[in-house]
């Protein structure tokens, strides 16, 4: 494969380079090339390739490797950014042994729920409680961004929290995730720790970054080593990670008086994916500025749809998809995880094949979750089965805890909430009244925990319709039902199939041919012939709890997975209007349609 000009420009270049790569634009051809110059150019060369994760480090490596030879695989380092700071710390092993521990991701969480329990015996409030989830992010967003706590009104009890946390880990000699990279270049900085063994650096997804990641990018700039950073500020969709995106990408550029090239010839999108994509894009203010092209000379179309229902928007997008011409690759992605499990709960029902969908299971949350939850209570199985549907109508945290305890108390089911309801007493005059209105229904659904699975199951759905939001429709209400109605035996037969089924492995998903379900997170460095982005909408699409400037990153992103064709697809649901973006990506309404 030859190179583009771009493409040879960041492969000749010889200083620090910035190469801001569009969607499909071959940004990983060109990094190996430019490592198959160095290599070449310098005998005495080594480098190293850092990615976020190890099997992207090592394909890269690889790569290099067939076009040069095995010998040059001993010139070639490649791995995270926390394996290649680990790589740089081991000269403070003794005997080969780490004078530090690692803590992984549950016990980080135990010591991080410990500083919050700690921060609100410290910081207590009668009106407004300290949130252990708030709390969480804080100390995570302070640790990304080399100590500095989120100024909100959280701010004292974040960077209390964050000390208590840290006091834990440094009693235990622990090290979390990001202690090591901050710990490295601490080092770095102070000379207590030298850099990579290398001449080179090469960085991809640099845009993916944070704080404390780009410092150590930045040390190695300091220290001598030339580096090459690769990333697209357009596709920077992680912040909620603390990802430095454009700021990021930016600061290198000027501390390493690197050479700015962008790579703005497309191989992979048709010319209407990149014309209404880069309307889209074109409406965030802070970026690098991009005329991308395309060398993509196939027929293509961007279609939107409009749908009167989500029903009927969910029928038609899984039917056009699976009769689709044979050999072409489709995709449904959506923003949520609630979206996509109705989808997947459709193409169960109707045994369309499908790879991905959500993690685990559809019964792992949702309608369907409901549906397993409520089963499980009934058959003494899953305590909280019957509390998921106490919430899902309308019960605050309180009142479920309240119910959940009532109900491990006494050994679970049905019973243990009615009768006395001594665990309802002292509850809120609203959430009182919720429960007076729905305690009957709940006592009917006892009554059939003996009855055929069926009927226990259609008077489940009922009871839990009028709580369930608006992606858990009827629809996805009868889907539900068909699934089980395909399962024999009795209720404890059921559930015991949808526990089997919930073991269903991702890999065992991922093996079956057919349209793939995926988030918009989880699609980004894929390609398909045909994407359907479906529930274009405010409060999804953008998100609400989301910078507006992100969702419009992220639903970038999701239209230039498309090779030729493109539909984004509306229905008002609670009367939701339709995505700002549809109208700032050229796309006007159409007529209604209901099937």
């Amino acid at each position: 494969m030859s190179l583009n000009r771009g493409q040879q420009a960041a492969v000749d270049e010889p200083g620090h380079c910035l190469m801001v790569a569009c969607p499909g634009s071959g940004k990983t051809h060109t990094l190996v090339e430019r490592a198959r110059h160095i290599l070449e150019s310098n005998p005495k060369a080594r480098l190293a390739t850092v990615t976020f994760t190890r099997a992207a480090a090592e394909e890269m490596r690889e790569r290099v490797v067939q076009k040069l030879g095995e010998a040059m695989r001993a010139r070639i380092d490649a791995g995270t950014f926390h394996s290649l700071c680990l790589k740089q710390m081991e000269i403070m092993s003794i005997n080969g042994k780490r004078p530090f521990g690692i803590a992984g991701e549950g016990h980080s969480h135990i010591l991080m729920m410990k500083a919050w329990q700690a921060a609100r015996a410290k910081f207590p409030r009668k009106k407004v409680p300290i949130d252990r989830d708030r709390i969480k992010h804080g100390i995570e967003f302070a640790k990304a961004n080399r100590g500095h706590v989120p100024a909100d009104e959280f701010g004292e009890e974040t960077k209390f929290a964050l000390d208590h946390y840290q006091e834990q880990l440094q009693a235990q000699k622990l090290l979390d995730f990001a202690d090591i990279i901050e710990f490295t270049v601490q080092g770095m900085q102070g000379g207590a720790i030298p850099p990579l063994d290398v001449t080179d650096l090469l960085v991809d997804e640099f845009q993916d970054g944070d704080a404390v990641q780009v410092d150590w990018v930045l040390a190695h700039v300091t220290s001598g080593v030339r580096v090459t950073c690769v990333g697209d500020d357009d596709q920077s969709i992680y912040g909620f990670r603390h990802a430095k995106g454009y700021d990021g990408m930016m600061l290198f550029a000027q501390r390493a008086r690197a050479k700015i090239i962008t790579l703005d010839t497309t191989y992979r999108c048709c010319s209407p994916v990149v014309a209404h994509s880069a309307r889209l894009i074109g409406h965030n203010p802070t970026r690098v500025s991009k005329a991308i092209k395309t060398a993509n000379q196939q027929q293509g179309s961007v279609d939107r749809r409009d749908f009167k229902t989500f029903d009927a928007e969910v029928r038609e997008a899984c039917m056009a998809l699976h009769s689709r011409p044979e050999g072409q690759t489709a995709a449904i992605l959506t923003r949520t995880n609630s979206v996509l499990r109705v989808f997947e709960t459709h193409m169960e029902c109707n045994e369309i094949p499908y790879t991905g969908g959500v993690e685990g299971s559809i019964w792992s949350g949702g309608v369907p979750g409901l549906i397993r939850g409520l089963i499980g209570g009934a058959i003494n199985k899953d305590p909280s089965g019957i509390t998921m549907a106490l919430s899902a109508r309308g019960m605050n945290y309180t009142a479920v805890t309240a119910a959940r305890d009532a109900i491990q108390s006494s050994g679970g089911g049905f019973d243990a909430l009615l009768g006395k309801e001594q665990w309802a007493r002292g509850l809120a005059d609203a959430q009182e009244h919720i429960w007076s209105e729905i305690k009957g229904e709940l006592a009917g659904l006892a009554k059939l925990t003996t009855s055929s699975p069926m009927t226990f199951v259609e008077a489940a759905a009922k009871f839990i319709a009028p709580g369930v939001d608006g992606f858990s429709n009827p629809m996805v209400l009868a889907d539900v039902i068909t699934l089980i109605a395909k399962m024999e035996g009795t209720l404890h037969d059921v559930y015991r199939r949808i526990e089997q089924s919930m073991r269903k492995s991702t890999e065992d998903k991922l093996a079956l041919p057919g349209i793939a379900l995926m988030t918009l997170h989880a699609s980004k460095g894929l390609e398909f012939d045909r994407v359907w982005m479906p529930a274009m909408r405010q409060g999804v699409l953008p998100h609400g709890n989301s910078d507006i400037a992100e969702e419009r990153r992220l639903c970038y992103v999701g239209m230039t997975r498309a090779r030729r064709y493109l539909t984004l697809s509306y229905a008002p649901v609670k009367e939701a209007p339709e995505s700002v973006f549809l109208r700032e990506m050229g796309l006007q309404p159409t007529a209604l349609e209901l099937r």
